[in-house]
């Protein structure tokens, strides 16, 4: 299941959407089925890692994370998901990271 997180950039009256990421029970799920592939020492090791959904979901939260950073330096940006109590919290997260990479807090 995934939940659609809005990233909301306006300029000029324009608005820009982006991509589904999964809910917090999907990566929670798709986690839990990649430390099995890491605990299990088997042969077929990747091949499982690469069906948990893990690393797809990594991935496009970090992409997201990065296309908001970018939206932030041009123009006030929302985001928004779900409850607003999982992935926008890693979305926002990761983006002030990415923003603020020393850790100093404005």
């Amino acid at each position: 299941m995934h939940a659609k997180i809005y990233l909301i950039k306006i300029i000029h009256n324009k608005f820009a959407f982006l991509e589904d990421l999964m809910n917090r029970y999907s990566v929670h799920n798709s986690f839990c089925k990649a430390w099995e592939a890491m605990s299990s020492k088997s042969d077929d090791f990747l091949d499982k890692l690469r069906k948990s959904g893990w690393l797809a979901a990594v991935d496009t939260t970090l992409w997201v994370a990065s296309l908001t950073a970018q939206a932030v330096r041009q123009a006030p940006v929302i985001v928004h998901g779900g409850d607003g109590i999982d992935m926008t919290l890693v979305v926002t997260s990761l983006t002030q990271i990415i923003l603020l990479p020393e850790g100093i807090i404005l």
